[in-house]
């Protein structure tokens, strides 16, 4: 809790940006274009790549529309997308008829399936959704059903890399105290963001991590130098590289990360399995068995 001895009751670098209270910076223009396209009753796509800000942009578009907005992460679904049953349970199951005019955001939406997308339509056409938002990616490599794209048209709204201004007013904000100076300067910043692949996720990461080193050694500053004790730390904590200390590339696999030149797992879910096993024993996935050549 590095945090506290520096004056912050809660993590600056806090990784939940459904809960963070900071404002949005560097998007506005899009953040207006995206609530133009709801007021009228649009299907919209977000396009950004992971990592670059697009959950803390949809926090923005939720907080313009406090009680008639739904969100979904569809990464985080165990099953279908039941739309009827999260209508129903917005309007409180009091009422048989569901409610009308809401807004659905859905972020990763290349998880739906098809049978999702032909029910968010006929809710979309009964009015029960005002406006749906997809978030993903990329919009042209996404999964996304024709149909649905066709009802997309130009409603494309595209977060591109940020500005190196609006990217120091982002993590000032973040750090905002009282105190006179801040613990973050540009130089510091752009450095570990062009370090981070330049990834804001990954950047606030590695931030964090530094200024663990920065506590333990009593400093005022968020010094370049200590990014060398970071860079020690584990690549799967730290998520910058994924390229393990003998270079090979580490991959993920569902919920797991696995390095193939090292670890015999399943191609489907990432369990890690056996020679000898014939299936997975974590998703059931029968392994093709190849045959000896004679």
């Amino acid at each position: 809790m590095w945090y506290k001895a520096y004056g912050y009751s809660q993590n600056p670098f806090e990784m939940n940006p459904l809960k963070e209270k900071t404002n949005l910076i560097g998007y506005e223009k899009e953040l207006n274009d995206t609530i133009y396209h709801i007021s009228k009753g649009s299907i919209v796509f977000i396009e950004s790549m992971r990592g670059n800000g697009r959950t803390k942009f949809l926090k923005a578009v939720i907080d313009n529309f406090t009680g008639k907005i739904i969100y979904v992460d569809a990464e985080k679904l165990k099953k279908n997308l039941d739309i009827e049953n999260l209508l129903a349970k917005k309007n409180g199951k009091i009422f048989s008829k569901l409610p009308d005019n809401m807004i659905l955001i859905i972020d990763n939406a290349d998880e739906l399936s098809n049978v999702n997308y032909e029910r968010l339509k006929y809710f979309f056409d009964k009015n029960n959704l005002r406006s749906i938002v997809f978030a993903g990616n990329n919009f042209k490599k996404s999964k996304l059903p024709e149909s649905v794209k066709h009802r997309i048209g130009d409603n494309i709204i595209s977060l591109n890399e940020i500005a190196k201004d609006e990217l120091f007013k982002i993590f000032i904000n973040k750090l905002e105290t009282n105190k006179e100076e801040s613990l973050l300067d540009k130089e510091t910043l752009e450095k570990v963001y062009i370090l981070s692949n330049k990834n804001i996720k990954k950047t606030i990461k590695t931030l964090n991590l530094m200024a663990e080193q920065m506590a333990e050694h009593q400093d005022d500053k968020l010094r370049f130098e200590y990014l060398s004790d970071v860079e020690q730390i584990d690549e799967e904590d730290l998520d910058i590289s994924m390229i393990d200390k003998d270079g090979n590339e580490i991959v993920k696999i569902g919920e797991y990360y696995r390095n193939p030149a090292k670890d015999i797992f399943c191609s489907n879910c990432g369990a890690i399995v056996s020679l000898d096993d014939t299936s997975c024993p974590e998703c059931l996935k029968e392994f093709e068995v190849e045959e000896e050549v004679q």
